[in-house]
This record gives structure tokens, C-alpha cells and sequence, in this order.
């Protein structure tokens, strides 16, 4: 089952404004549109979402349900845009250092704590080499 991200939308944003009328007001599209669109996602998901009353629309307990699993994945979107721009502005990557073993102990592991910390998409190891 493929659901339409738009209708998804859609719901979230009936939810929002507490009726179908009001959510399309809000987006300026016609409230047929909006009508179909929650229709054709309660149809592709096989429950109803609203108990359709004079006032608004009232989530049925599957809606309650759903409109949690649908704000979950709208977290997860927002957490993919949010490291999208993170690799975007600091880089992604892997850096290797190589150092000698007095550094090891006394040197490196302010250094690699301080790289890490401000650049947390970037791995880093460090390669020790005898002196030889």
C-alpha cells in the first residue's frame, strides 16, 4: 500500500484546524478537494479517520491512532531534513591520523575529543605507528 504524502497532508492539516471547511480556508483550496483527498486516504487505509459533525470533524480512536503515527514519521522527516542540512554545512567523511605512540596517551585524545565535538559527522581514527 503506496499512501499520497499530499493527502497525508491533508489530514494533518484537518486536524490542525479542527474541520475540513476550516483546513481548506487556511490552504486556500476548494473544501471538495479536501473532502476527496481525505476520502481517497481513508479508503487506501480501509478505516475511517473523522466522525463528520455540523461543528467540525472529531478524530475516530483509529484516527487518534494513525494522526500519532503520522506526526512520528513527520519526526523523522524533520530529523532527515535536519541532518541533510548538517552534512550540507559541516561535510560528511572519514579522517585518518597517524601518530607516534608518545602522542597517543598525552596529545591525541584532547584533539580527537575536540575534532568530534565540532564535527559530529565526521569519523576519525587514529592509526599509532612504532617510530621505525
Amino acid at each position: 500500500m503506496f499512501l499520497n504524502p499530499r493527502h497525508v497532508d491533508l489530514f494533518r492539516e484537518v486536524v490542525r484546524h479542527n474541520g475540513i471547511t476550516k483546513a481548506a480556508l487556511s490552504l486556500r483550496i476548494g473544501q471538495p478537494f479536501v473532502s476527496r483527498a481525505i476520502a481517497r486516504l481513508e479508503r487506501e487505509i480501509g478505516f475511517a479517520l473523522f466522525v463528520r459533525g455540523r461543528g467540525g470533524v472529531t478524530l475516530t480512536p483509529e484516527g487518534e491512532i494513525f494522526l500519532h503515527e503520522v506526526e512520528r514519521n513527520q519526526a523523522g522527516l524533520e530529523y532527515l531534513a535536519r541532518a541533510a542540512r548538517g552534512i550540507r554545512a559541516r561535510g560528511s567523511g572519514t579522517l585518518r591520523i597517524a601518530c607516534l605512540p608518545a602522542f597517543t596517551y598525552s596529545l591525541m585524545p584532547r584533539i580527537v575529543s575536540k575534532f568530534s565535538r565540532k564535527n559530529p559527522g565526521i569519523m576519525l581514527s587514529v592509526a599509532v605507528h612504532s617510530p621505525e
